[in-house]
């Protein structure tokens, strides 16, 4: 008798527990993609005077996720990420555009602190926000000390609209930061 409980009991155990399992909902898989910068045109990739690219520098936690912002409240994008930190980006991208074409007199050393790499949800735009702080190779003190700051239009609210429209802003820096440089070059 006590055999035949001992049975009846585990079986009812085992039929309870089966059905537990048969009412949990389907789990939806997502898959998490990178995405990076895209290169810059080739005629970008050249500069009159020799401007070393001191790596740039970035205090946010975000490290590789994407961020967005929607008003004030700021949230990262579980599924989409940047293949490198954006401080290791801009570094490549900015040393990719400040190749000397000669060497010459005037050289100079470029650092930056990115404030704000961000998507806005509001506006469909890339954020970029950057300090820059330009000095000579012979002197510590600063040439110039600007921030930037551009708002690149998405044509949707994507990860790689978000990519895209960053790329658009980079470049943008890097042209401004050109004329600023060239301007110093020239002795204003």
């Amino acid at each position: 008798m006590r055999l035949f409980l001992l049975f009846a009991l585990t079986g009812a155990a085992l039929f309870v527990s089966g059905c537990f399992g048969v009412n949990l909902p389907k789990q939806d898989v997502r898959k998490t993609l990178s995405y990076d910068l895209l290169p810059l045109p080739a005629g970008e990739a050249s500069f009159a005077d020799e401007v070393e690219i001191v790596p740039f520098f970035s205090d946010s936690p975000a490290k590789y996720k994407m961020l967005h912002r929607n008003g004030t409240r700021l949230y990262v994008d579980e599924y989409s990420k940047w293949a490198q930190t954006p401080q290791t980006m801009l570094t490549r991208l900015f040393r990719s555009a400040f190749y000397p074409e000669k060497m010459t007199e005037h050289s100079f050393r470029l650092s930056a602190v990115i404030l704000r790499f961000e998507a806005n949800d509001e506006t469909m735009t890339a954020d970029l926000t950057v300090k820059y702080t330009l000095t000579s190779q012979r002197s510590a003190d600063p040439l110039f000390i600007r921030t930037l700051a551009v708002s690149e239009k998405m044509n949707e609210n994507s990860s790689e609209a978000f990519a895209r429209a960053m790329s658009r802003a980079v470049l943008a820096q890097i042209r401004e930061i050109k004329k600023l440089i060239r301007r110093e070059a020239d002795g204003k």
